[in-house]
């Protein structure tokens, strides 16, 4: 008889996105094309302070947006819609600066977060070399909200 014990499987495979911007319409990416997207939280949602006493005050703070570092391929479709993103909002009004917004979905385990308010912080450097390479891409979000996984 077997024992099958359980272990967790992750395939960046299973991660779908979209990421769009009203001036540029929607991007519905898999991982083609992607290298890594990592999502970076900018502030602590928790202080813990030493009271008289030897306690402990615990406080909720509140969350200060983040920012999502994309790496994708220097000749992807997803590296052209960024670009060419990046080019109207910076050609347009104050207005549209952040009202790019971002679905991430992991469809093997369920979990989703949901980013509003994004901007670019800058263009990725560009690299020439003999291969192609992967350019990365830094952009702050405001708003956030995760649908967690067990």
């Amino acid at each position: 008889m077997f024992n099958f014990v359980y272990h967790g499987i992750y395939s960046f495979n299973d991660l779908t996105g979209v990421i769009s911007h009203p001036l540029n319409n929607s991007y519905l990416f898999t991982g083609k094309g992607i290298g890594e997207i990592i999502v970076l939280m900018n502030s602590e949602e928790t202080e813990h302070q030493p009271v008289v006493g030897g306690g402990i005050v615990v406080s909720k703070t509140p969350f200060l947006g983040g920012r999502l570092k994309i790496r994708c391929q220097q000749t992807s479709l997803l590296k052209e819609w960024l670009f060419a993103t990046y080019l109207k909002v910076k050609q347009s009004e104050a207005f549209h600066w952040a009202r790019m917004g971002a679905i991430l979905r992991n469809i093997s385990t369920g979990k989703q977060e949901n980013f509003k308010g994004m901007s670019f912080t800058k263009v990725p450097d560009e690299i020439y070399s003999k291969e192609g390479d992967f350019v990365e891409w830094d952009i702050l979000f405001a708003e956030y909200t995760g649908k967690p996984t067990i």
